[in-house]
């Protein structure tokens, strides 16, 4: 099970990874800044299993609130439907 943990959380680092390569200066900052907590936090949660199993529930905690973090910064682009092409700083 540790194993798919770190396998899940490096799937959400890798696609972190691909949208900073998408991301350019027109990007809105706080939606870059959501996705830079979303994978440090992912990190934590696939590392700290492995160098301190006692504290592991703290990565899943860091995880969580991340998804939150960014849920809450893009969704001021779905509340008015489908947000395409909205993610670009006005």
């Amino acid at each position: 099970m540790i194993w798919l943990n770190l396998a899940l959380c490096m799937a959400v680092i890798y696609t972190v990874f691909c949208r900073a390569a998408k991301s350019d200066s027109s990007s809105d900052p706080q939606i870059k800044r959501a996705f830079i907590i979303l994978g440090i936090a992912a990190y934590l949660c696939g590392v700290l299993p492995f160098t301190h199993p006692q504290r592991y529930m703290l990565g899943v905690i860091a995880l969580l609130v991340a998804i939150i973090h960014l849920q809450y910064v893009t969704g001021k682009f779905w509340n008015t439907g489908e947000a395409q092409n909205r993610f670009r700083r006005r």
